[in-house]
């Protein structure tokens, strides 16, 4: 089933869905976000980026927008609405599932920053998806 999956459509789907996640999530980590992580969780950074798993998120999240999403959405003729909420779900659990796993293991955890973590990946996912969603259905066939 999921290798009937890999074809030229759904790759241009996915690349879609990752260059849109690209642009967008860059505009918040370059300049937004940074100064909020360094005011509330700036004792627990790196002091040194690691690519390897930065780039396995950036790989994973969009095809699993993709596979939960947007292929739902295009393959049952749903409109950008469907698109919309179900990318905010998605963005809901995935960040959640990550924010509240801090909270859960790690003492001094904001809930500030769970609070505009679990937004922004509501907001990330919802808008990716909406942006994949519309330009798929009218380019990608």
């Amino acid at each position: 089933m999921w290798l009937s999956m890999i074809n030229t459509k759904n790759i241009r789907i996915y690349i879609t869905t990752l260059l849109t996640l690209s642009a967008i999530d860059g505009v918040w980590l370059t300049l937004i976000s940074p100064k909020i992580y360094k005011h509330y969780i700036g004792y627990l950074t790196a002091q040194k980026f690691s690519l390897a798993p930065a780039g396995l998120f950036y790989l994973l999240f969009p095809l699993g927008l993709m596979i939960f999403v947007i292929l739902p959405a295009l393959q049952k003729k749903n409109t950008i609405m469907f698109a919309a909420t179900r990318g905010a779900l998605f963005g809901l659990f995935t960040y959640a599932t990550f924010d509240l796993s801090c909270q859960a293991i790690l003492p001094h955890w904001p809930t500030t920053i769970s609070v505009i973590d679990i937004t922004w990946g509501i907001a990330l996912a919802s808008a990716t998806s909406i942006i994949s969603y519309s330009f798929s259905k009218k380019y990608i066939k």
